[in-house]
């Protein structure tokens, strides 16, 4: 078999401005003669980022990484079959959540090397010029970091679709060329690129931040021996790669003062006092619509519903089955809860693993639900009151996509692709040992009421005892999937959790398989 794939729906879909017909009339709107000036070019990178909002996207987005990790399982009662491959390692060629994240990446790939192409000779103000242009190579590299850490050899895609004979040539790239891609196009986008702190959009931040994720992705994996990376050893770049997300890291931490750590540790997943702009922690997210009629699939707008994965099922009585709000449901300490899907379930195995004191297991995890006087009404695997018992997902659940109730399923949270703390968190790691490393986890845990990391730990059980730190504060947020394929650790984190269930296919350990589709219409 030929090493090609066509990269499936991109050629009717090289950008929406282009017709189906390659026969154009002339006064039919296309890439030659849009993008002319500042508004058109604008209107072009949101477009971009339009692609992070499709369901097919976003879903898998979640799906891949939540479920393939050793925190959350997918709903054995779901509906969503590939959530049970996803959490066993057994997925196929034919897996919907990988075929869809799959296309739509390239959709996203090659909006973007159209404004790449189309800012090189662009002639309005050269600030804006620079702007768009960096946002481009951000969401190129974007696309291609999350695609090689999910299937390793991909097309490496650095121009925009003009025919069939484009798709048609699309191979197979060997992941260390597409890491110097990702390297490039983020080095050039966070030289570009001021920082902007509007919601949705990429700046000189989040280019740093994703950049320092790229060289620690490198650097732990060659130092592990993670499969598919011998040649960050090969090239004895190591140590230096450590250096290099030290370095972009501490740009983020140090360097500015547009995002912040934020001391309040549930303010950073708050909605209802703040929007998403406003959160200290916020580097990059994708700007969800709220405002949709229903649910579609691409290309119709998203309405955010986020969050309805992660809540656990309608009670099985007293309410309809798909009344979300108003149901006299409450944490503890008030916060209101909506129901949703409980499509993720906490694995108590990972739950076992906090500390008893650490607020982001007391309170940012729920376990106990009371009516509006206080009084308990329901707690995992108890039915207090039967009445108000839970269909599914009757085991604790993540506090961090609570949401005001806009209507019914929609949520207003949003996924944080990247925050402060992550970004902390990859300049402890990046450091090692030394009191700055030390300074940083330790910021991070006193604000979860943990007490300072043992000193004098060597370098490997320093960086050990951060990823475990990541787990603990990124988790249901889709890092720890890729921080397990990263240090070689998938086998020994789900067998230390008694998870081995879990390990159905170890080919898929590290690296998924290219969508069978994409070989099949090009063999």
């Amino acid at each position: 078999m030929k090493n090609k794939f066509v990269l499936t729906f991109l050629g009717t879909i090289a950008f929406t401005f282009l017709s189906c017909s390659l026969d154009l009339e002339p006064n039919e709107v296309t890439p030659e003669n849009f993008f002319n000036t500042a508004e058109e070019t604008n209107a072009g990178v949101l477009h971009i980022y339009q692609a992070l909002n499709f369901r097919d996207y976003v879903r898998s987005y979640y799906n891949i990484p939540i479920v393939g990790a050793d925190i959350c399982a997918g709903n054995p009662i779901e509906t969503i079959p590939e959530l049970v491959s996803l959490d066993t390692f057994t997925v196929g060629g034919g897996d919907v959540s990988l075929l869809l994240f799959f296309r739509t990446s390239y959709v996203g790939i090659n909006r973007a090397n159209t404004i790449i192409e189309r800012t090189v000779e662009a002639d309005y103000d050269p600030d804006l010029r620079d702007q768009y242009r960096g946002e481009a190579l951000f969401m190129r590299a974007w696309h291609h970091f999350h695609l090689v850490r999910v299937f390793g050899e991909v097309p490496l895609r650095l121009a925009s679709i003009q025919g069939t004979a484009d798709i048609q040539s699309s191979r197979r790239t060997a992941i260390d060329v597409i890491y110097d891609s990702i390297i490039e196009d983020l080095t050039q986008a966070a030289a570009l690129l001021p920082i902007l702190r509007i919601g949705g959009r990429a700046d000189r931040v989040a280019a740093q931040a994703l950049l320092s994720k790229v060289y620690l992705t490198l650097a732990s994996a060659g130092a592990t021996g993670s499969p598919g990376y011998d040649f960050v050893v090969e090239d004895g770049n190591v140590d230096r790669y450590y250096q290099l997300a030290s370095q972009f890291s501490s740009e983020v931490v140090f360097n500015q003062s547009a995002y912040q750590f934020d001391e309040d540790l549930l303010q950073i997943f708050n909605v209802a006092t703040r929007a998403d702009v406003e959160g200290l922690e916020h580097i990059f997210y994708p700007s969800l619509d709220i405002s949709g009629a229903q649910e579609t699939r691409f290309p119709e707008r998203l309405a955010a519903k986020t969050g309805v994965f992660f809540w656990p099922r309608p009670p099985a009585f007293g309410f309809p089955a798909n009344t979300f709000c108003n149901q006299n449901l409450f944490a503890p300490d008030g916060r209101e809860i909506t129901s949703g899907f409980g499509v993720y379930i906490s694995e108590p195995s990972f739950l076992e693993t906090f500390d008893p004191n650490d607020r982001r297991r007391t309170e940012l995890i729920i376990d106990e639900l009371v009516d509006a006087n206080g009084n308990t009404i329901w707690e995992p695997g108890e039915f207090v009151e039967p009445v108000q018992g839970f269909l599914e997902g009757d085991l604790p659940f993540s506090a961090k996509y609570l949401s005001d109730c806009v209507g019914s399923q929609f949520t207003n949270t949003r996924p944080l692709m990247l925050r402060f703390t992550d970004i902390l968190l990859v300049y402890a790691e990046a450091q090692g040992p030394t009191s700055a490393g030390y300074e940083a986890i330790n910021r991070v845990r006193n604000r979860a009421g943990l007490e300072n990391l043992d000193p004098g730990l060597s370098v490997q059980d320093f960086r050990d005892a951060v990823v475990q730190e990541r787990a603990w504060e990124l988790a249901y947020e889709g890092q720890r999937f890729y921080d397990l394929r990263r240090t070689n650790s998938v086998e020994e984190a789900f067998t230390e959790l008694g998870q081995q269930a879990n390990l159905g296919n170890p080919s898929n350990f590290y690296f998924y398989p290219i969508p069978d589709i994409e070989t099949i219409l090009n063999p």
